[in-house]
This record gives structure tokens, C-alpha cells and sequence, in this order.
């Protein structure tokens, strides 16, 4: 699936979505609107040479910030479903489980609860 977006900020550090993305996982359809501001994965910049903020797992980034964003799921779900999206899209294992333990471990201030 390719993703539209358009820079969002002079640093090209955020990007915004042109046009909707519907992403179907573990059964559930999100559907991420036009105008959804990402950073994609949010590496430190000292690892972007390992782990830039976009790759291969571009896709499940964009769901986690959503997910984390709205608060549709629990924070833990989200971060399941981060992992699982990565698994289908073919990340390697190393990167799937490193990028998952981050948001585990330093995650929890980006995450909105609903209510």
C-alpha cells in the first residue's frame, strides 16, 4: 500500500496524510483520515541510521501514532497491534521486537486515553 503525504513542518519531521489509509488487522478495520499528522516511528535521531522514522514499517507506525492519537484502543493493545502489523507487513524479527519494547518501555507519554 502506498501512503500519500506531504510534508507538514520545514524539518520534514511530520507528515500529513493526503488522502485516508485504511489498515486492516487482527480481524479490525482503522481507517486513518486525510489530514493525520504522523511522524511515522519516533527514533531518537541518533539511531536513524538503524532505525530511520520511516521504512519497511511505515504502515504500522502510522497506526500506532493513530491509535496512540484517539485512544480507540488501550495503550497495550496498541502496541500489539504495532508489533502484529509489523510481523504482516515483513519487518525482521530484531526490528519488530526492538521498535516494540521502545514504545513499551518509553511510549506511555504520547498516549491519549479516551474518555
Amino acid at each position: 500500500m502506498e501512503l500519500l503525504i506531504k510534508p507538514a513542518d520545514e524539518k520534514m519531521r511530520n507528515f500529513v496524510l493526503v488522502k485516508p489509509v485504511k489498515v486492516e488487522i487482527d480481524g479490525r478495520e482503522f481507517t486513518i483520515p486525510k489530514g493525520f499528522i504522523t511522524d511515522f516511528a519516533s527514533v531518537p535521531k541518533a539511531f536513524w541510521s538503524i532505525l530511520p522514522p520511516m521504512g519497511k514499517y511505515g504502515l504500522a507506525a502510522l497506526l500506532h501514532d493513530y491509535l496512540y492519537r484517539t485512544g480507540l484502543v488501550s495503550r497495550k493493545e496498541a502496541d500489539k497491534l504495532f508489533l502484529k502489523m509489523m510481523k504482516k507487513l515483513g519487518v525482521s524479527r530484531w526490528k519488530r521486537i526492538v521498535m516494540y519494547l521502545a514504545v513499551r518501555v518509553f511510549g506511555g507519554k504520547a498516549y491519549v486515553k479516551k474518555g
